[in-house]
């Protein structure tokens, strides 16, 4: 009886060992690989770029390769194709990078996402360059260590180097984006790569912006609220003082906070059959010397109703 009792204690002391070790799992380790667990993650794989410790907590830095994207005839991808004809020619994969996006719930995502459209349309990937997550996050979102060894995202190394800047001055910013589960974000920037595919407004900036000059299809138009929205994108306000005195609180030194000072010459504005109605200017950084910061600015866009679109041309002091 006294050996049975011994063998059941044992047993127990067995199976807590065992139930403690699965709730610590395998650590991360920079140069691994993981399978995602979630189905409609399409078996991505998560590659480890970095570990560090966060207070009491660690860290761990990836990039995730493999996720499904939005339908390969969607309105931005069939823009895209048509813009880059030189790599549908040639077989290759186009990318696109988007950042800021908004989900189909109307939340923003921090995450940038790199879109892979094949050239055989038959599918498009999504990559995401850089997600942090809390181990004990991640570890529930993963399923199994791969053989695989894709390094990380090529654009890693920047974008942790902008996550730790983020950590020294604005760590809030961070506690948010590790407060969501590592799921919700991943869905996140596929819903928002999903709705940006689709956006017919993005879909048209694509393609070459307007040349620097008046071509001879183009006529003089007045456009007033397309004048006052180009002047604001490009000769915005000064930053307020309430926002300046945040960032020096933040760790921010008055020479990093960009003062923008730019006066317009030359303006114009034409009618174009292509690209709608367009704006240019002559644009002067007035914190350069006078005979150089110049360039010509152009602003357009084919509905009154859209955002438009910006380019800009150096320019020489004789072209001015």
């Amino acid at each position: 009886m006294e050996a049975r009792v011994r063998r059941t204690v044992l047993l127990l002391v067995f199976l807590v060992s065992a139930c403690a070790s699965a709730a610590d799992g395998p650590a991360f380790e920079p140069g691994q690989v993981w399978r995602l667990r979630d189905p409609e993650f399409g078996n991505a794989l998560a590659a480890i770029g970095s570990v560090e410790e966060r207070g009491d907590r660690r860290v761990v830095h990836a990039s995730i390769f493999g996720l499904p994207g939005p339908p390969p005839n969607s309105v931005l991808f069939e823009a895209l194709r048509q813009e880059d004809s030189d790599a549908v020619r040639d077989h290759q994969p186009i990318h696109f990078i988007a950042s800021g996006l908004m989900d189909a719930r109307g939340r923003w995502s921090l995450m940038t996402v790199d879109l892979t459209i094949s050239d055989d349309t038959q599918h498009t990937l999504i990559s995401v360059p850089h997600i942090a997550a809390y181990e004990s996050e991640l570890r529930r979102a993963v399923s199994k260590l791969e053989q695989s060894d894709p390094t990380p995202h090529s654009m890693f190394d920047g974008a942790m180097q902008s996550w730790r800047q983020t950590e020294e001055r604005w760590p809030t910013h961070n506690d948010e984006e590790l407060g969501r589960s590592f799921s919700d974000r991943i869905v996140g920037a596929m819903s928002g790569a999903a709705v940006l595919a689709s956006d017919t407004e993005a879909a048209s900036h694509l393609g070459p912006p307007p040349p620097a000059s008046a071509g001879p299809t183009e006529s003089v138009v007045e456009d007033v609220p397309l004048d006052a929205h180009c002047r604001e994108i490009i000769t915005p306000p000064p930053l307020s003082p309430s926002f300046v005195a945040d960032l020096l609180r933040n760790g921010f030194s008055r020479d990093e906070i960009p003062e923008i000072d730019v006066a317009l010459s030359n303006v114009t504005l034409t009618s174009s059959p292509e690209w709608g109605h367009i704006w240019r200017a002559d644009a002067h950084n007035n914190r350069s010397p006078p005979e150089s910061g110049w360039a010509r600015s152009v602003c357009w866009r084919k509905n009154a109703d859209e955002q438009p679109g910006v380019t800009a041309y150096p320019m020489s002091t004789e072209d001015h």
